[in-house]
């Protein structure tokens, strides 16, 4: 096949002409064809990052083993061992444009600390677990008929407010009656109603 002459157009592929026969569908199966390829991108970036990561580590280990047996000879050693750290985290750097990863500080704060990341992780789903049963309590004592006697706690407070606030409570039922009614709009001021 001889190259196209100068100034032509490319020859269409056939995945770039919309065909009429894909039907409605087709661009929303392009879409999450589209999204798979980019999660699987992301994917493969985290991976290669966390192989330059391990690749960090062990290049750190190797330079503090030859600085704690440091002799007069290993002087060219350790010189090339921090080239190669230099090498590794330049590497490292160019993946910040490549990932949309967001890290808590706390996260980073527990690796400063010496402590194992998922000890964060571990504290997060302990502490989300405590106040998810402490609000379901709330909720459960709340619904429980047995709290109030026989009433809910709705009607429990409604009974209090009324004995408590008799004028208050009988202008919020006539205000709650027009509004069932469909003689007031809720989202208006009652002084436009009398207007």
């Amino acid at each position: 096949m001889s190259p196209p002459p100068a100034g032509a157009l490319p020859a269409a592929t056939p995945s770039s002409v919309p065909s009429t026969a894909q039907g409605p569908d087709s661009t929303s199966t392009q879409h999450i064809g589209t999204m798979d390829v980019s999660a699987t991108q992301t994917e493969q970036t985290r991976q290669d990052l966390e192989l330059k990561l391990q690749e960090l580590i062990e290049c750190l280990l190797e330079l503090s083993i030859t600085v704690y047996d440091f002799q007069n000879e290993s002087g060219s050693i350790v010189h090339q061992k921090i080239q190669e750290l230099i090498t590794q985290l330049s590497d490292i750097e160019g993946f910040k444009d490549k990932l949309e990863m967001m890290v808590p500080w706390e996260v980073l704060s527990y690796i400063e600390d010496g402590k194992n990341p998922d000890l964060f992780s571990k504290t997060f789903v302990e502490a989300v677990a405590g106040e998810n049963q402490f609000t379901n309590g709330k909720i459960t004592a709340l619904k429980a008929s047995g709290s109030f006697g026989s009433l809910s706690f709705e009607a429990a407070l409604s009974q209090n407010l009324e004995s408590s606030f008799p004028e208050e409570t009988g202008a919020y039922s006539a205000i709650l009656q027009e509004v069932a009614n469909g003689s007031v709009d809720p989202g208006v001021p009652e002084s436009s109603h009398n207007s």
